[in-house]
């Protein structure tokens, strides 16, 4: 297995060199991030499974900002192996290199709405008070 994903390395590498820096916008990103996925997951399983908890948030002065949502899952995608499996699988998927930026984002934070006149909510603070 490791000998085939060498091999996919490779390749990838290969198609990389002939191929011009990534000139799309965003929104063609956003629309591929399902192929990018699906082009890591043979390289490196646990990437693919960080980047579905993650998402292409900008680009800026041609480099692809990558918005993760927790502290743990930036370090990893920051971490050069991983970077470099990432670039390459996006180059194959997007048609030219891209440099990428991983940022710490927020998670929106839910309103949730008080319950008034539910009667399991007034029968626990009848017993709980």
């Amino acid at each position: 297995k490791q000998i085939e994903t060498k091999r996919v390395i490779k390749d990838l590498e290969t198609e990389v060199v002939a191929k011009d820096l990534f000139a799309g916008k965003l929104e063609e990103v956003q629309e591929k991030w399902q192929q990018i996925l699906a082009a890591v997951k043979p390289l490196n399983h646990s990437l693919e499974a960080l980047l579905r908890s993650a998402r292409p948030k900008r680009i800026h002065n041609g480099m692809l900002q990558i918005e993760a949502f927790y502290k743990f899952h930036k370090e990893q995608l920051e971490q050069e192996r991983h970077r470099q499996k990432l670039e390459l699988a996006m180059a194959g998927v997007l048609g030219g290199a891209i440099r990428l930026e991983i940022v710490l984002g927020e998670r929106e934070a839910v309103q949730l709405e008080p319950v008034v006149d539910d009667p399991l909510v007034k029968a626990a603070e009848e017993i709980f008070g």
